[in-house]
């Protein structure tokens, strides 16, 4: 257990052996992304004791991991190419393989004039983002809807209801 006054290098020890025996794949930088989430700082340049607070965040989404909830819905957001997207729960995290899928998609694109392009269930919209990126030129939209408790992350519209969030985008 995660506690008050622990140094950071034995917190994150103990939460790499806790995810590591729930059976979380990459438990050790798992448990560096969540120091740095509790703490604001990186374990390898931190010697300052926990506090109470930060012992008790860090212990909190050490259980919410080793239950298999996506180190990316804990963190809130996460890279993709060269921007920050908006994850949680509802949407699929971005992952470096989607990374080349949004650029082969934009090679696709090469000698057209005026392409364009439809991203069905968007998401966290980071395909059509990506194709943006690599073909400015492109007209993308990006179609969503809602079901139970989905809640799509708009980089438009962060912070709106999910009535607001509903329906389709172009970037």
């Amino acid at each position: 257990m995660v506690s008050e006054a622990m140094l950071p290098r034995a917190a994150v020890r103990e939460v790499e052996q806790r995810l590591t025996a729930a059976g979380c794949p990459d438990a050790d930088f798992d448990a560096r992304e969540l120091f740095r989430l509790a703490t604001g700082r990186d374990v390898r340049l931190s010697d300052r004791p926990l506090t109470a607070e930060q012992a008790a965040v860090l212990e909190a989404l050490c259980t919410r991991r080793a239950a298999r909830e996506p180190l990316q819905y804990l963190c809130g957001s996460w890279s993709f190419l060269d921007f920050e997207l908006a994850v949680g729960p509802g949407v699929l995290c971005p992952r470096a393989d989607t990374e080349v899928v949004a650029q082969a998609a934009a090679e696709t694109l090469a000698g057209i004039e005026s392409p364009r392009v439809l991203d069905l269930c968007a998401g966290t919209g980071c395909l059509g983002l990506g194709v943006k990126r690599f073909c400015p030129a492109a007209q993308v939209t990006c179609v969503f809807c809602l079901s139970g408790k989905e809640r799509p992350l708009r980089p438009d519209r962060a912070g709106q209801t999910d009535r607001e969030r509903a329906g389709a985008y172009r970037l």
